[in-house]
């Protein structure tokens, strides 16, 4: 591998979650800026190669085929340029993500989760809003699903035809769209090459209303599970009620087993610090792309046997 030689050819992945964004191109550069952002502090030849080419940062956006009104991107650009002048979580942000009225919801949404009749009457009105934009996506019938993923799909057929290496994204529900079209493409299409490294950040994947959705679900054997991974990294924000369920090895261990994925990873909570107007938002994807967990990995898939990656305690 060319390591941070930059003569390898890559692409970085990423899939957005449910919620009104700023316009594509706006989007595009705000998570260029928090993931440039976290490389620079980790490791500076990453930085570089990402800063020489942002193009190699591929957002599939589909927002626009949910919400017909993008956000202004200037509140968001603000909170992540305050958000990048500190480098970690400080007690306050820790406080606020495990505080009483966190874990409440969080053990409401779980019980919504189990018992989903309940849904409606105990999850928080985040989660309430965004039930109905997911409902639209797993309905078959309204054709959302498919027309986000066949996104996806040109994206990565994109890559592979550039024999690029591929590190794929999933951001909340996107971690969502993206397996379900490694499902696909494992499944349904001819065989294409493996996606390198696929990150999920602050995933529904371990719920079981979201799993009983997904693409092959009920079907038995090889066909219920997405593949053509070679390793699986899963990380989730303490606080991160979307997450609810953040370990993702033990739910998806079959995959493993059948050679379908490499190896599937739970990382170790991390404290993000991002904050918008409504406070600390710990489910933010600029807050995830930012942190110093999420740089290293990203510097080491970028330059693999790079002894220089600093590393914190």
């Amino acid at each position: 591998m060319a390591g941070a030689s930059g003569s390898e050819r890559w692409r970085i992945v990423f899939v957005h979650g449910l919620g009104r964004k700023p316009p594509a191109a706006d989007k595009h550069a705000l998570l260029l800026l928090a993931l440039e952002g976290g490389l620079r502090r980790e490791h500076a030849d990453a930085a570089s190669m990402l800063a020489a080419s942002p193009g190699r940062l591929e957002s599939v956006y589909w927002a626009d085929l949910v919400y017909p009104d993008p956000l202004d991107p200037a509140a968001e650009r603000d909170a992540v340029h305050r958000a990048l002048e500190r480098d970690a979580a400080d007690r306050v942000d820790r406080r606020a993500a495990r505080a009483l009225r966190r874990r409440l919801r969080s053990t409401l949404n779980r019980l919504a989760d189990r018992f989903p009749r309940l849904i409606s009457r105990f999850a928080d009105a985040r989660v309430a809003v965004h039930l109905a934009a997911a409902r639209r996506y797993f309905d078959r019938a309204s054709g959302l699903g498919g027309r986000v993923r066949r996104r996806l799909h040109a994206a990565l057929d994109s890559a592979h035809a550039a024999d690029e290496r591929v590190l794929l994204i999933g951001h909340s529900m996107g971690s969502v769209v993206a397996l379900d079209t490694l499902w696909e493409r494992t499944h349904l299409l001819a065989p294409s090459a493996r996606v390198a490294l696929f990150m999920t950040m602050g995933s529904p994947l371990g719920t079981r209303w979201v799993r009983s959705r997904l693409l092959g679900a009920r079907s038995e054997g090889r066909e219920r599970w997405a593949g053509g991974v070679d390793r699986w990294i899963n990380l989730s924000a303490a606080g991160d009620l979307t997450a609810i369920h953040p370990r993702l090895a033990p739910l998806f261990e079959p995959a493993t087993r059948l050679d379908l994925i490499g190896r599937i990873e739970d990382a170790a909570p991390i404290d993000t610090w991002y904050r918008d107007h409504g406070g600390l938002n710990v489910h933010k994807s600029y807050g995830y792309l930012m942190h110093p967990d999420v740089a290293g990995i990203v510097a080491d898939w970028l330059c693999p046997g790079d002894d220089a990656i600093s590393r914190r305690p």
